[in-house]
């Protein structure tokens, strides 16, 4: 009964927002999170530093966190006293930044006001932009949003006045999932042949399918049926579809925690997807970024500490997200385990991150139908000047 009603919790918070940056279940973009309104979800993060924890602070304004290093609220606290030592922070009234669990958990900590507010600067979060972030980043309505590397290769095909100020690591192979209904007789993306899967034609998801039926010689239309659809919980589980194929984010991790649900397969290991292809870019207008550098080096800066905290801090991180957007935590913290790679900068020298790009874009075109032809990601892709 416990998990039943856990799922039927999870199922309220399946509109609210999207935590993948891949897909979205909702284009509404109306609904802001304030400081004003969620003052009462910030914790007392007044704790006193020890020298390690200063000295870890004082590395970071030089070097991104990696997965060894052990991220406190301290270390948060000391690194935000930092920058505003570094940053003198242009004349920006307010930025306006997607809902995902990093931004969640800076505003929820009063992190984002302890690093702005002296400079006249507050934050509040835009909820439910997944796929309309180039119209509200050009009305003004939105400046950071993160996606991963698919959507905003398209949104840059598709002539988008944006440009990435940040690009993650590279993905573990779990945040891509096959889930069948946990009673089907499929045990592998093997036993699908000749089934109905189901995934959006316009994300990350779609990439990783069609990397998985490469490795099974498999054709599309001929060896299984793809079904492009968004509602793919109700799909699974009124027996319309086999499986699915999406990210393991609460949609997902509520059928899979009532046992409705199950995993029996992930994305390729080693394969394209998670070679690059799945990695997650921050990125905001492209004239903000030219206009306000200090500003945006302070906030990539302090998202990267607040994501090693909550990979540090899962439990925590997934309470403070829940005070806010009611997502459940349980849900949360499942997402946190599938995408830990996504929360930490990637080591990579920008000419690498170019040529991943580039040769992913390579791939999409024998892939996938949004894209007719290799990008040119030398200019206007990636500002440079964030990836020294």
């Amino acid at each position: 009964m416990k998990k039943k009603i856990l799922a039927a919790t999870m199922a309220l918070a399946l509109g609210i927002t999207s935590l993948t940056g891949c897909g979205s279940d909702s284009a509404s973009s109306g609904n802001k999170a304030g400081t004003e309104n969620t003052a009462g979800t910030k914790e007392d993060s007044a704790s006193e530093a020890t020298d390690a924890e200063k000295a870890l602070a004082a590395e970071f304004i030089d070097r991104a966190p990696t997965q060894d290093d052990v991220v406190t609220e301290a270390v948060v606290n000391e690194t935000i006293k930092l920058l505003k030592e570094k940053y003198q922070f242009e004349d920006v009234k307010k930025i306006l930044v997607s809902g995902d669990t990093d931004t969640y958990v800076a505003l929820g900590k009063g992190w984002y006001d302890a690093l702005f507010n002296d400079s006249g600067i507050s934050v509040e979060i835009q909820q439910s932009v997944d796929d309309n972030e180039p119209s509200l980043m050009e009305r003004g309505e939105l400046t950071f949003a993160n996606r991963m590397l698919y959507p905003y290769l398209l949104d840059k095909k598709n002539g988008a006045d944006i440009i990435a100020v940040w690009n993650s690591d590279n993905p573990p192979k779990e945040i891509i999932t096959i889930v069948t209904k946990a009673d089907a007789p499929y045990e592998s993306f093997a036993d699908l042949k000749g089934k109905k899967i189901a995934s959006s034609a316009a994300g990350c998801p779609y990439s990783a399918l069609m990397e998985l039926a490469d490795t099974q010689g498999w054709e599309k239309g001929v060896d299984f049926e793809h079904v492009n659809t968004k509602e793919y919980i109700n799909a699974l589980l009124a027996n319309e579809v086999d499986a699915i194929c999406y990210h393991p984010d609460w949609n997902i991790s509520a059928v899979l925690l009532s046992d409705e649900a199950k995993i029996i397969d992930t994305a390729v290991d080693g394969g394209v997807y998670v070679s690059g292809g799945g990695d997650r870019v921050v990125f905001a207008p492209t004239q903000f970024v030219k206009d306000n550098p200090n500003v945006v080096h302070g906030y990539v800066k302090l998202m990267e500490v607040v994501s090693a905290y909550l990979v540090n801090n899962k439990e925590d991180a997934a309470k403070v997200q829940e005070s806010i957007d009611r997502t459940p935590a349980e849900g949360t913290e499942f997402w946190i385990d599938s995408a830990v790679g996504t929360y930490y900068t990637n080591p990579r020298s920008l000419d690498e991150l170019k040529e991943n790009a580039r040769s992913f874009s390579e791939w999409l075109v024998e892939k996938d139908e949004n894209f007719d032809a290799p990008l040119d990601v030398e200019n206007g892709f990636f500002a440079e000047e964030f990836f020294e």
